[in-house]
This record gives C-alpha cells, sequence and structure tokens, in this order.
C-alpha cells in the first residue's frame, strides 16, 4: 500500500477510534511496519527503514481533525527520505499517558531501536514538547522540535540562574525537563512570543537553542508553518549533519502574503476591539493585494 492509498483508507476514519484501527489494518500490510498499543486508547507506529530516525508525538485528535490528509506529521517526509519513523498516537482524553510512554521506549530501547540510527529528531507541539525534550535522552545526535511549547519548558531553557521548581508539564518535573534539556544536541522553539509571561526572546547558551518567533500565530502555530512548508523544513534542517535553521526566518517572512494568517490576525485584534490596528493591517493588506476581505472590513472602518 503506497501512501495515496494510505490517505484514502485514513479519510474515512472520522474519529480516534477509527483513525487509529485504519492505521493499524494498513500497517498489517507493510513488512517493515507495525502498531503497538500502549493502553487502550494510545499507540505507536514503527517504520524501520534507514540510519535516521523521526520521532513524533501527537495527539490523535488533532491529526482527524486535518481535513487535507489525516497522516501523522512527518510520515511522507520520512518516507520520502527513507528515514525511520516513530509515531506515539495519543489520545486526549488519555491520563497519565506519559507513563506508557515510557515504558515502551524502555522496550525499544532494550530492542536496539536507537542505536541502529545515527541521528534522530523529535516533533512535539503544546505539551508534548516537553515529551521530545524528555525521551531525547535516549537518543545519541539528537535535535528537538517543540512548537507552541508549555510556559514551563520555555522559562527553564531561558533560565541563567536558578533550576526551576515545580510539576512541570505531563507529569514530568521541572528539574527531570532542566537535565533533558543540558543533553540535547539541538533544540528548536517554534512559539509565538506573546504567549509567554515574561516574553523569551533571546536564546540559551548553555546548549545550541534556535528559536522560530511566530508573532500572533498561537493558538494556530503548528498549522500556520504546516501551510506556510515551514513543518518539513525544520524537520529536514534538524535532520542534517550542520543544520542552518536561520534559513527559516526567510521562509517565515512568507506569512505577509498568507491570507489564512493575515484573517487570523485581523480577527486577533477585532476581538480584542483595536480598530486602529485593524485599519492598518486592512491598509497594508488591500496596498499590497486584490483583497475583497479586507477591502470591505476597512470599509466598515
Amino acid at each position: 500500500m503506497d501512501t495515496s492509498e494510505l490517505k484514502e483508507h485514513l479519510s474515512e476514519a472520522t474519529s480516534t477510534y477509527l483513525w487509529g484501527d485504519a492505521m493499524d489494518d494498513c500497517l498489517a500490510n507493510w513488512d517493515a511496519g507495525f502498531v503497538e498499543y500502549l493502553n487502550m486508547d494510545d499507540f505507536a507506529i514503527v517504520i524501520e527503514r534507514g540510519n535516521k530516525l523521526l520521532v513524533v508525538f501527537e495527539f490523535v485528535d488533532d491529526i482527524v481533525g486535518r481535513s487535507r490528509d489525516r497522516l501523522p506529521t512527518g510520515w511522507e517526509l520520512a518516507e520520502e527520505n527513507g528515514w525511520s519513523y516513530l509515531c506515539f498516537a495519543i489520545n486526549k482524553t488519555t491520563e497519565n499517558y506519559t507513563k506508557d510512554i515510557f515504558g515502551y521506549f524502555e522496550e525499544l530501547t532494550e530492542d536496539g531501536l536507537f542505536s541502529r540510527h545515527t541521528r534522530a529528531a523529535l516533533y512535539g507541539a503544546q505539551d508534548l514538547g516537553s515529551l521530545a525534550c524528555m525521551f531525547s535522552a535516549y537518543i545519541q545526535h539528537a535535535s528537538v522540535i517543540a512548537v507552541d511549547p508549555p510556559q514551563d519548558l520555555v522559562t527553564i531553557t531561558a533560565a541563567t540562574n536558578d533550576p526551576a521548581k515545580g510539576q512541570g508539564v505531563a507529569g514530568i518535573p521541572s528539574q527531570g525537563l532542566q537535565e533533558a534539556l543540558k543533553a540535547i544536541e539541538q533544540l528548536v522553539l517554534i512559539m509565538d512570543p506573546c504567549q509567554y509571561h515574561p516574553r523569551h526572546d533571546h536564546q540559551r547558551s548553555e546548549n545550541t537553542c534556535f528559536v522560530l518567533n511566530c508573532r500572533l500565530m498561537a493558538p494556530s502555530t503548528a498549522t500556520f508553518i504546516r501551510q506556510l512548508g515551514l513543518h518539513n523544513a525544520v524537520i529536514e534542517e534538524a535532520m542534517s549533519e550542520q543544520p542552518a535553521f536561520q534559513n527559516l526566518n526567510a521562509k517565515l517572512r512568507k506569512r505577509r502574503d498568507f491570507r489564512p494568517y493575515l484573517r487570523h490576525l485581523l480577527r486577533k485584534n477585532q476581538r480584542s476591539n483595536r480598530t486602529l490596528f485593524e485599519r492598518i493591517i486592512c491598509q497594508n493588506v488591500t496596498n499590497r493585494m486584490h483583497a475583497p476581505f479586507f477591502e470591505k472590513r476597512l470599509k466598515q472602518l
């Protein structure tokens, strides 16, 4: 079964449970891949085929919610490049999913999966970004990509004085996150700095850290960077021997002409009753392109 057939099969999966069953049925015909259930609701997708490994932590609800295709993040990219692929598909209703993932990571370590790869990238959005950081400790030469990471992770990454204290996220203590961050070869934070308090626009010097500031994109940062074509670009850089993440800033500037983002920006200001900024946005957009939606709003203002 190729990816086009898989997409067609998954397109009929309109719930998290149907999606899991459909993926299990599809991979039953693949010699190199399989689905491993961690509990009644969460599972791991394992495909081994190259010397590089992409590890993805993703909520099944988010995968099913994508209208164009219902493939997990990085699936097609891993297939095109011949990378091994490990995806933890988690149901948002599951409590204490971290414990089950820890257990399965131990099994994969004993099996030697991680030692068979020379390079790896781990990806996680929101709370799952912290999981990506924690589990990178199992893999040598690993980069971590965290999209819209939780406040705790951003605070610890930016900290230069005393270690952060507290429970952290997803049941992971903040102290554990700090230790994991020290071992990461490359950390990439893709975030809307306006969402964090205090705002963290600087980079941490203790390990190589790149921050891609996606201003005013939250809570849809992951969706926007996917639509802008940045998603795959970030993963490819993380997999390269000499990543050049600075090149991503040029691609991010495409958001100035990306209408879904511009409408999102306008609605954000609308909800905050910031009429002046609405007018500035509408004037800027209509001066650069034919945009009936913004022209209509400008007349209303």
